[in-house]
C-alpha cells in the first residue's frame, strides 16, 4: 500500500512539473529575431542588449503574475491532499460549490473508496 501512494505522489508531481514547464515555454514573450540562427558568440552588442531587455521584461511580468499563480497552486495542492483523504471534500474545495461532480464523487466514495479517489483526482487535475 505504501508503494501505491509513493507512485501516486510521483505521478502527481510529474503532472505538475510537466504543466509548469509547458506553461513557462508557451508564455515566454521573447520573439524570434534574425540572430537566433547565429551562434551566441557572433551576436552584436546591440542584439545582446535587446535580448537582455526582453529577458528583464519577461522576469518583471513573471514576478507580477506570481501571486495569482501561487494562490492557484496552493488551492490545487490542498484539493489533491483532501481528495486523497476524503475525495468529495477535495472536489468541493476545488470547485467551490456543490456540483454534480461532488455528488458523483460522494456516491463513489461511499460505495468504493478507490473509484471515488480516482474520479476526484480526475476532476481536480483534468479540468
Amino acid at each position: 500500500m505504501k508503494r501505491y501512494f509513493t507512485y501516486l505522489f510521483l505521478a502527481i508531481a510529474l503532472c505538475f512539473g510537466t504543466q509548469q514547464a509547458q506553461a513557462s515555454l508557451v508564455s515566454m514573450p521573447i520573439e524570434p529575431t534574425a540572430h537566433t540562427t547565429t551562434k551566441a558568440s557572433k551576436l552584436t552588442r546591440k542584439e545582446r542588449q535587446e535580448v537582455r531587455q526582453q529577458l528583464k521584461n519577461y522576469k518583471a511580468a513573471a514576478q507580477q503574475a506570481s501571486p495569482d499563480a501561487a494562490q492557484s497552486d496552493s488551492k490545487l495542492i490542498l484539493s489533491v491532499i483532501l481528495a486523497i483523504l476524503i475525495p468529495c471534500l477535495g472536489v468541493y474545495v476545488w470547485q467551490g460549490s456543490v456540483t454534480i461532480d461532488f455528488w458523483i464523487s460522494l456516491i463513489l466514495m461511499l460505495l468504493f473508496y478507490i473509484p471515488g479517489l480516482i474520479y476526484a483526482l480526475y476532476v481536480i487535475l483534468a479540468k
